[in-house]
């Protein structure tokens, strides 16, 4: 949470303005209306009923225009969030005072989204002269990236509704804020690096002690320990790239985490959330955990573009991949079927690889095809995978769901086939409700740190 800029500043309207509201405009439609047919007819009722909707608005127009013409309006933001974890809500705290004469009523609006919702949208304050009111809205935004806020509006309606005066405030009360993924909250932090032995890029390396069992000489990779290079090897090898001794540690345990943002189209949503938004948590969940075990944590992003992150203890690159996740949204191009190249180019044996993905950019050949890469490549892979027909079920009204009950059947065979493709490829596999994805993610993390778990078929 943090200051508005405008803090004690106050924001006066640049301009004023009558218009009609929906009923004024009705009862302005129907006076015309039946005014033109009495007089096309000669119809005393039309005419007399025409007069009395006319002496109405006139007389609701000056009741209004009575007190508002001679008030005055200021507002100030005091509070403004500029970030909000997904999931919780951020503090908008809107001051407001008003002077004239006469008794009216004052109505302060901040505008919402389609996706973005404001929990309190409306404050009055009834004034006789002078008022105050101090107006406080919790906005909650349903999905990541950047939301608008606003504009705050001040409006006085009239007595009857059918008028409005509308002060016209400056475009600073439009604000945006970044919703960020829930792995923000997270209170385990990983210990700052000690600087025993610095890089050649100038950042602290740190690496646990202990004694290793040497695998295998490999070419340099960004993030890997330079007190690992084995330097007469590389004085030997005619690619001029650095050899890296690789070393197994029984204490430690490389992390390879693959997020797939394919678009599911109507399956990905569940109660407002995004499917690529819990993924997106559970990533960060996992990489957070990884950290306080001192485990090597590397990335595959199958969006577009793609990035990859050999297992590095690096901060500096681990935040900077975090921060690429953070923007990530669904995309239309496959890119997960890439992963057994990425992992056998990038990832060492033994490597723990989780993947969170529906997989439905793939067919069921296609899926065993990619278990028995990654079981070949002697890692140990396990597919994290969302239960796509309960996301739309908690999102689609009861009325709503039989009308697209054939495409959700069509959809849970996809699911069991391509559940029986891992178990036929050889590798293990959970399959997440909505809400919690984040939570069978880390259970298979620290099921692989020493505890078992149950595969369900």
């Amino acid at each position: 949470m943090s200051r508005s800029p405008y803090l004690g500043e106050v924001i006066e309207p640049i301009r004023r303005r009558a218009r009609l509201t929906s009923p004024g405009a009705l009862a302005v439609t129907l006076a015309l209306l039946t005014g033109l047919l009495g007089a096309i007819f000669r119809r005393v009722e039309f005419v007399t009923f025409s007069a009395f909707l006319s002496m109405l608005v006139l007389m609701d127009t000056l009741a209004l225009l009575s007190g508002a013409l001679g008030s005055r309006v200021s507002l100030r933001l005091t509070t403004f969030p500029k970030r909000v974890v997904l999931g919780s809500a951020g503090r908008v705290v809107v001051e407001a005072w008003v002077m004239g004469r006469g008794e009216g009523k004052l109505v302060i609006e901040v505008r919402d989204t389609i996706d973005l919702r404001v929990a309190e949208v409306k404050g009055e304050l009834v004034s006789r002269g002078r008022g105050y009111v101090r107006l406080e809205y919790l906005v909650k935004p349903l999905y990541r990236g950047t939301h608008v806020l606003g504009p705050v509006s001040v409006t006085a309606p009239s007595p009857l509704g059918l008028i409005v005066y509308e002060y016209v405030l400056p475009p600073v009360t439009l604000r945006s804020f970044d919703a960020v993924p829930t792995f923000y909250a997270e209170s385990v932090r990983a210990p700052p690096p000690r600087a025993r032995y610095p890089s050649p890029g100038g950042h602290p390396v740190m690496v646990k002690g202990g004694v290793g069992d040497f695998v295998e000489l490999r070419e340099y990779v960004p993030g890997d320990d330079v007190r690992f290079i084995h330097w007469p090897s590389s004085a030997r090898n005619t690619r001029g790239v650095p050899l890296v001794k690789e070393m197994l540690f029984e204490s430690e345990r490389d992390v390879f985490v693959a997020v797939d943002p394919f678009s599911v189209t109507a399956f990905e949503y569940s109660k407002g959330r995004r499917l690529i938004d819990d993924i997106v948590d559970a990533a960060g969940g996992i990489v957070h955990l990884a950290q306080r075990y001192g485990d090597a944590v590397g990335f595959f992003i199958a969006s577009s573009p793609s990035l990859s992150l050999p297992p590095t203890k690096r901060l500096d690159y681990i935040y900077s991949t975090l921060k690429y996740l953070e923007e990530v949204q669904p995309t239309p191009e496959c890119r997960i079927r890439w992963l057994p190249d990425v992992v056998g180019r990038y990832v060492k044996r033994g490597t723990l690889v989780l993947v969170l993905s529906p997989l439905s950019c793939l067919s069921a050949a296609e899926v065993e095809g990619m278990v028995k890469a990654l079981r070949a490549l002697q890692v140990t892979p396990i597919f994290i995978i969302p239960d796509t027909v309960a996301y739309a079920s908690e999102r689609v009204p009861g009325e709503v769901m039989p009308v697209i009950n054939d495409i959700a059947e069509s959809e849970r065979r996809r699911l069991n086939d391509v559940i029986r493709a891992v178990v036929v490829g050889g590798g293990d596999f959970i399959l997440a409700r909505p809400g919690t994805l984040r939570t069978r993610a880390i259970e298979a993390f620290l099921s692989m740190r020493g505890a078992t778990y149950a595969v369900k078929h």
